[in-house]
């Protein structure tokens, strides 16, 4: 309990009186798992619930029970969300720490049916390092609509732990400033670089001799 106590530090219970019924980190350690396991809503969160109470109840209080569907709306209803990114990084960096050198994969992707025609809003884009070989997403930056991928990677790199593993990016991120961030943080690099990229790419094949 104490694991999911560390885990949820920070968040802040929206609920008052009669509403907080509920142990908060017990809804939040249901809600989350429920997601890593494919759920989608508050009902799959209550289905879980009652589906692995005598597993959840090895390591969370559930004094009352497993709450309702309506008590996981009222809560994620009213919550801060925005905690929740910090809860989500700490969570899979500790899963990190065991990847080895397993190479961590940077790209840009425009999530799919995030932009609406009718208000002229963008598609909401990210950029995310992925653990190739374990299969993980460790982290994403949302880049902004004033903005691009080149200013969001230093961010998503300053949330990694990169030391001693291999970072792979596409050549809109090859940049001075991408391969000296990547080094002063004791990690290596691979860089694609496309012939529309001059000058670098020409010094790269002298000094590769093709």
């Amino acid at each position: 309990m104490q694991t999911c106590i560390d885990l949820f530090e920070g968040i802040e219970d929206p609920r008052t009186s009669n509403a907080t019924r509920h142990d908060l980190h017990d809804m939040l350690m249901i809600g989350l798992l429920t997601i890593i396991s494919g759920g989608e809503g508050c009902s799959d969160m209550a289905i879980f619930g009652r589906e692995k109470e005598d597993f959840l109840r090895r390591f969370l209080r559930l004094e009352h029970g497993i709450p309702s569907h309506d008590s996981f709306s009222r809560l994620f209803r009213n919550l801060d969300t925005s905690g929740l990114q910090d809860v989500l990084l700490r969570l899979v960096m500790g899963w990190s720490e065991r990847l080895g050198d397993d190479v961590i994969a940077i790209d840009g992707k425009a999530l799919r049916r995030s932009f609406a025609d009718a208000s002229r809003r963008s598609p909401l884009h990210l950029v995310q390092a992925f653990a190739s070989e374990a299969k993980l997403v460790l982290g994403q930056v949302r880049v902004s609509d004033r903005s691009n991928e080149i200013t969001a990677l230093p961010i998503l790199l300053d949330l990694l732990d990169i030391d001693g593993r291999t970072v792979t990016v596409d050549a809109m991120h090859t940049q001075r400033s991408t391969a000296e961030t990547i080094v002063e943080r004791n990690g290596h690099y691979i860089l694609a670089l496309k012939g529309n990229q001059g000058t670098l790419n020409e010094d790269v094949r002298l000094y590769g001799g093709s």
